[in-house]
């Protein structure tokens, strides 16, 4: 007979924070990827804005060798969804606990676009800006899971050269998030599978307009 316990673990997040910032951004990695490397793409923003990455939970080799994570796969996939959602929950506690910030925001890229919207529908934290970059919305929300973040501008980014994320695909995400959220702005860019300069830089802009 199957069955299931549930266990403590050790999860790995960067925190970069300055003493003078009270905007907070989580990004969540894609697959394949680490919070440390994932952070590259945020040096612009470095001290302009707190940023924490959180690591997923599963790791294994890629190709090269090399030690890699991933929020989820297909094999016990309501588990791992609760036990992501837990971390992330427990996470934003730790860090509210550190600090006190006028106001959060969220970037998932890749993967980490759905492992950040099944976060933010059922955190209690309310995101004052969405990024969602090059990645795909989860089937099963609806706009009762998404209600108490009627006040969130969500942004989605997509690379028209994207090998991985036809722009046919891509246009069709952006229709079914229309369905989901209140305020959305579409950015497509000239580029690939990527956290795009032009996502760094508004995020740059809505941190320095407030």
């Amino acid at each position: 007979m199957k069955k299931s316990i549930q266990v403590k673990r050790t999860a790995i997040y960067h925190y970069l924070s300055n003493e003078n910032c009270r905007t907070l951004l989580y990004v969540i990695h894609g697959y394949g990827q680490l919070a440390e490397d994932f952070l590259k793409d945020f040096k612009a923003i470095e001290g302009k804005v707190d940023i924490v990455a959180p690591e997923a939970l599963s790791r294994y080799y890629n190709k090269e060798r090399k030690p890699v994570a991933s929020w989820m796969t297909s094999h016990e996939r309501e588990a791992e969804m609760d036990d992501y959602v837990s971390y992330l929950d427990q996470l934003h506690k730790e860090i509210s606990s550190v600090k006190e910030y006028d106001e959060v925001k969220l970037l998932g890229y890749s993967q980490g676009v759905s492992t950040a919207m099944r976060w933010l529908a059922k955190s209690k934290e309310v995101f004052s800006h969405v990024y969602l970059c090059s990645g795909s919305i989860p089937p099963e929300l609806n706009t009762e899971d998404l209600k108490h973040q009627s006040g969130s501008q969500f942004h989605y980014f997509y690379g028209i050269n994207d090998p991985l994320l036809e722009v046919s695909r891509a246009k069709s995400i952006v229709e079914g998030l229309r369905g989901l959220v209140e305020h959305l702005d579409v950015h497509p860019f000239e580029g690939k599978h990527e956290v795009s300069d032009a996502c760094i830089d508004l995020i740059l802009q809505n941190s320095e307009s407030n």
